[in-house]
């Protein structure tokens, strides 16, 4: 059993390998967060971010053609030995997609589960739109519909949906995506408040390296499916030690391709 709210869980991922039916998409990746800590996988698309944490979460497990092998370890225990109701209790995984007309019920949505008196729900949807920064503008207009069209809204009501429930592991998938500075800074915000509450150890998927280097103290750069190298924030923009890590950093995407053509090669027998 995992350790109950409002305590963060600790991430041990072991080897995972993902594959469908179009080839391999997570090589061999092995990596590690600890409780309360908060670690950015950082690549471009297709780099296997999005599968590592669907495969945290538990749901990659239900997509149809995937194939999983090796371990995620949650707090010490194996993700398939945590029944799929304490998975979804204690592990957030960000969906930005409406489930509700109102803001209220946006949130209150993922408390449905916990049988909550009414006075008890309430406050936990005002407490989670308090901390993503919405109260003061959507608390007139509670059971009102909103405007599911405003990505800046849908994201942060998203978010607060998620965190109601007190996650111990917080997984957002590349969050920002399509969000212009000012709605990223905002929503970038919005985790840091959360990350200051203590009870969420925070994995974001990203494809920009200043974002990664803003919200996370481990990063984990990932390409082609394969972890290429990992380690604090600053090692890894001071000092990388592979060249496809440093021709992502700087945005030399030609040699970053040339680069990952050679390591191809190489690999071949």
């Amino acid at each position: 059993m995992l350790t109950p709210p409002p305590q963060p869980l600790s991430l041990e991922i072991k080897e995972l390998t993902v594959r469908c039916r179009d080839g391999i998409r997570v090589k061999n990746v092995s990596l590690s967060v600890t409780a309360g800590g908060t670690l950015a996988l950082m690549g471009p698309v297709n780099s296997g971010k999005s599968e590592i944490l669907w495969a945290a979460n538990g749901l990659l497990a239900e997509v149809p053609g995937m194939s999983i092998t090796g371990q995620v370890l949650i707090d010490g225990i194996d993700n398939h030995n945590i029944s799929v109701k304490e998975l979804r209790h204690r592990v957030g995984l960000l969906i930005p997609v409406s489930l509700s007309r109102t803001p209220y019920s946006e949130v209150a949505v993922s408390l449905r589960s916990l049988s909550s008196p009414a006075q008890e729900v309430a406050a936990k949807v005002e407490w989670a739109l308090r901390l993503v920064g919405l109260w003061k503008e959507v608390r007139d207009r509670l059971h009102q519909p909103y405007n599911h069209a405003d990505p800046t809204l849908l994201r942060l009501l998203c978010l607060a949906r998620t965190i109601a429930r007190q996650p111990g592991l917080l997984l957002l998938d590349d969050p920002t995506r399509g969000l212009d500075s000012i709605s990223r800074a905002r929503f970038e915000d919005a985790v840091v408040r959360i990350l200051a509450e203590g009870f969420a150890t925070i994995i974001w998927g990203t494809r920009e390296p200043d974002q990664a280097g803003r919200v996370a103290g481990q990063i984990a750069f990932l390409y082609n499916g394969e972890l290429v190298e990992s380690g604090s924030a600053r090692c890894l923009f001071e000092f990388p030690r592979d060249p496809r890590t440093e021709s992502f950093l700087t945005g030399d995407y030609r040699r970053l391709y040339a680069l990952a053509g050679s390591e191809k090669r190489r690999s071949q027998p």
